[in-house]
């Protein structure tokens, strides 16, 4: 620690002497031992303390470089890009399914609307509210084609709204499936 010869240490302990006394030296010497013992050991803490914190830090950037390494290895880049494009796919179709089901509600409402309207008019013309003189006129059979066309085109409305629910069903079940699958 300091470079104290024996001479030096002579001349210390012959000084204190004189200053001291020979009564009170031996007191003043464990004293001062004492303090010496104090600052050696806290010393000696600091020491460990900043080899304790060289070996973290060192333990630190070991474990970061193997972590970049391992990151690395198994395609951790690759892995993340492939769960941005899973989301950004799983996003498109939920777009495309909320776009299929709004197209088969106006299909559908369109269609029930239009069934309906055929429904209220075939009704009429059964009950002959539309045409009072049906019978008079049944040699012409205008009556007859159009109570005709109109139960077919009901016929075909129907077919063509179940068609539509069943479709919107499929499409709904296989984005649940999809989503599933991403999950």
């Amino acid at each position: 620690m300091f470079d104290i010869g024996f001479t030096e240490l002579l001349l210390i302990g012959v000084v204190a002497l004189i200053v001291v006394g020979p009564e009170r030296l031996p007191s003043v010497i464990r004293t001062t031992l004492g303090y010496v013992r104090q600052i050696k050991s806290s010393f000696a803490n600091v020491r460990d303390e900043v080899e304790r914190e060289l070996d973290l830090n060192h333990l630190k950037e070991d474990l970061l470089d193997s972590k970049e390494d391992l990151q690395d290895s198994i395609g951790y880049d690759d892995i993340h890009d492939s769960i941005d494009d899973l989301k950004k796919t799983s996003e498109e179709l939920r777009d495309i399914a909320s776009d299929g089901y709004e197209y088969a509600d106006n299909f559908i409402d369109s269609h029930v609307h239009d069934a309906e309207i055929e429904a209220d008019l075939d009704h009429l013309v059964r009950s002959n509210q539309i045409l009072p003189n049906a019978n008079a006129e049944a040699d012409t059979g205008i009556e007859e084609d159009f109570a005709e066309k109109a139960a077919k085109k009901n016929k075909k409305k129907k077919q063509a709204k179940k068609k539509a629910k069943k479709k919107a069903k499929k499409q709904a079940k296989k984005l649940a499936k999809t989503q599933e699958n991403q999950e």
